[in-house]
C-alpha cells in the first residue's frame, strides 16, 4: 500500500502539469488527483519503500529512491534535502552496476564521495575478454550492458548540471580535483557550456544570454 514509485510519480508529475496552461477541465482533474495522492510513506526521517504487504524482498530494487530519480522531489536547490540524503544513506541494496540509479541519484543529491565511488566502480567494470571497452558487464541484463553505460552518462550529467525551477546548478556534486569540459542542456531551450580546471570556473558561456542570472555555482 502506499507504494512509493507510483505516489512519487503521482505528486512529480502533477506539480508539474498544475505550471502549464490547460483548458480548465483538465486542470481541475489534475486538482482532484492531487488532493487524491496519499503523501509519501516516510519513516525515520527518510522516504521508506512503501507499507509492504510480505516483509520479504525478491529483487534488488531500491523503490525509495524514485522519490529522487526518475522523480525529482528531493535534490540539490529543492525542499527537504536532508530528507533525501538519509533516504540514499539508509537506502537497502548498495551496487553499481546495470541499470541501477545509485549513481544519478547521489548526483542529484549532491553527494560527491558517493557519485565519485559509485561512477569509479562503474567505469571499471568493462569486461576483460572484450576489446571494446565499452562491453560493460556482465551485470543483471548480461553483454553488451547498455543500461550501464546509459547511468555512467546520467550520473556524470547530474554531477555538472541539476536544474530546479527557474535555476540551473552547476557542478553541485562535481568532485573538485576533477577537470571537466561540458556542454549540456538546461530547461527553456538553454544551454550552458564551460571548463573546469584545477578547481576553477575557467569559462561559462549561457545561451540565451538571459538565462546567466539563473545559474547558480554550487
Amino acid at each position: 500500500t502506499n507504494d512509493t514509485p507510483s505516489v512519487a510519480g503521482l505528486h512529480d508529475v502533477l506539480d508539474r502539469l498544475l505550471l502549464v496552461e490547460a483548458p480548465p477541465a483538465e486542470r481541475e482533474f489534475w486538482q482532484r488527483m492531487k488532493a487524491a495522492t496519499p503523501a509519501l510513506p516516510l519513516r525515520d526521517g527518510r522516504v521508506t519503500m512503501a507499507e509492504a504487504f510480505k516483509p520479504e524482498r525478491s529483487n534488488v530494487e531500491n523503490p525509495e529512491l524514485f522519490a529522487i530519480w526518475p522523480f525529482r522531489l528531493y535534490g540539490v536547490g529543492r525542499p527537504d534535502l536532508e530528507l533525501g540524503r538519509e533516504t540514499f544513506k539508509h537506502r537497502t541494496e548498495k551496487a553499481s552496476i546495470g541499470w541501477q540509479y545509485d549513481g544519478q541519484c547521489a548526483g542529484i543529491l549532491g553527494l560527491t564521495g558517493d557519485a565519485r565511488s559509485i561512477l569509479l566502480g562503474k567505469i571499471r567494470n568493462s569486461h576483460p575478454n572484450f576489446r571494446f571497452p565499452a562491453m560493460w558487464g556482465p551485470n543483471y541484463d548480461w553483454l553488451p550492458d547498455q543500461d550501464h553505460g546509459s547511468t555512467i552518462m546520467l550520473t556524470l550529467q547530474h554531477l555538472v548540471l541539476e536544474s530546479t525551477g527557474d535555476k540551473i546548478f552547476l557542478l553541485p556534486g562535481w568532485p573538485a580535483d576533477w577537470n571537466v569540459k561540458f556542454k549540456l542542456h538546461a530547461p527553456k531551450n538553454t544551454t550552458v557550456e564551460g571548463v573546469y580546471r584545477h578547481g576553477k570556473l575557467e569559462s561559462l558561456k549561457v545561451t540565451p544570454a538571459s538565462r546567466q542570472k539563473d545559474v547558480v555555482l554550487a
